[in-house]
């Protein structure tokens, strides 16, 4: 029995398959897995920004526009985000609205990923940095900008989030 949180797995119409470690499914593009993605805005319109810490298995010290965590047994993709809230950011989970979800195949791996956001207006974030190496604020305008100038340095998936930036304001 494993002593660390079982992920979900999934069909490819994300119809729910069980449970496994999350160690099989990463680096596995036989298995499908859930994840969710949170971004957060705070009151100037801005975006926050997390790097990766660089301890990390898969991207490690890329930039990301958004705090992600696998989708754990039991959980529904607002419970997930609750839990990547507290974890990484330190802070208590506040209501999440849902974006979008988008299937994601790549070599190293294959998942359905659940955006959601958020409107955060204090800046009492303690990152985790077993988790985070560091986060900053961009203005939404320019984060079109800074994926394209950190693209080597850019979550592939986040590439893909960025033109739904807009219909979030």
């Amino acid at each position: 029995m494993s002593s660390k949180p079982l992920v979900q797995i999934v069909n490819e119409d994300d119809g729910y398959l069980g449970v496994t470690d999350r160690e099989k499914v990463i680096n596995n593009p036989n298995m499908i897995h859930r994840t969710v993605e949170l971004m957060i805005i705070n009151e100037k319109k801005q975006l926050l920004l997390s790097q990766r810490s660089q301890s990390k298995v898969f991207e490690p010290g890329q930039y990301k526009i958004a705090i992600s965590t696998f989708i754990e047994e039991g959980e529904e993709p607002i419970e997930s985000c609750a839990r990547v809230m507290e974890k990484e950011l330190g802070v208590k989970p506040i209501p999440v609205q849902f974006l979008l979800k988008l299937y994601d195949k790549n070599d190293h791996e294959v998942k359905y990923i659940h955006y959601y956001f958020c409107h955060y207006f204090l800046d009492d974030f303690k990152p985790n940095h077993e988790e985070i190496e560091h986060i900053a604020w961009v203005d939404i305008s320019e984060a079109e900008d800074f994926i394209k100038k950190h693209k080597d340095n850019m979550s592939r998936t986040d590439k893909l989030i960025v033109d739904h930036l807009q219909t979030i304001m």
